[in-house]
């Protein structure tokens, strides 16, 4: 008898057990699916008392007919755009405006003489390159220079500003000049004026002038 009674007991408990992991395995995967995958949480609202349930249709669960489906998610919609913020400062001026100008021919030396011109521009900073090379000349002399000159007064000297004479033909040289130039108005212009050791040498080339923001 006495054996009988203790077996229902540990039969009683083991049923209790077993009820218990199965209550929370289940609730492990109720869990589990609440939110959805896509982030929303599907309850059940009771009209008449207010009572709130969550319920998981994946797992076949579904509001009452007494109840209204009420959803919501975790991420809510997007928020209207806000006002726009006040304008920044202008950046510095960028580069990107070339300007150029060739002799248009050759120019025939009787001492200083301007090659080329680059006129119109505006006021600022330029990188400025102008070869000019020279034809019937001759290495004997030191004449065989070259200069900006900026809106017709201020002489600027460049790198490169002498002639260098070809070895196999010691009449035809090359200047190869460049300087930086900062114009201070506007319709300014940039003059190359060269001059040779043989008056009556013929002088052509090319000017280009880029203007820049800055120079470091």
């Amino acid at each position: 008898m006495f054996a009988m009674l203790m077996r229902r007991r540990w039969l009683g408990r083991a049923t209790v057990v077993s009820a218990a992991v199965l209550l929370a395995g289940v609730g492990a995967a109720a869990y589990a699916a609440i939110p959805d995958a896509g982030g929303t949480i599907h309850g059940c609202y009771q009209t008449s008392q207010g009572a709130l349930r969550v319920i998981d249709p994946s797992a076949g669960g579904s509001c009452r007919p007494s109840e209204s489906a009420l959803d919501w998610s975790q991420t809510g919609p997007q928020g209207p755009q806000g006002p726009q913020g006040p304008q920044g400062p202008p950046g510095p001026e960028g580069s990107g405006h070339a300007f150029t100008a060739t002799s248009g021919g050759s120019v025939p030396i009787h001492g200083p003489t301007v090659v080329v011109t680059l006129s119109g521009l505006p006021a600022g900073t330029y990188l400025v390159w102008s070869p000019i090379e020279v034809v019937g000349d001759t290495d004997s002399g030191t004449n065989n220079t070259c200069l900006f000159v900026v809106n017709g007064s201020t002489l600027v000297v460049g790198e490169g500003d002498t002639f260098m004479y070809d070895a196999k033909d010691p009449g035809f040289g090359r200047a190869d000049m460049f300087a930086i130039i900062t114009v201070p108005t506007d319709d300014s212009s940039i003059a190359t004026r060269c001059d040779a050791n043989t008056d009556g040498a013929q002088e052509f080339g090319r000017t280009t002038a880029l203007k820049v923001g800055a120079v470091n």
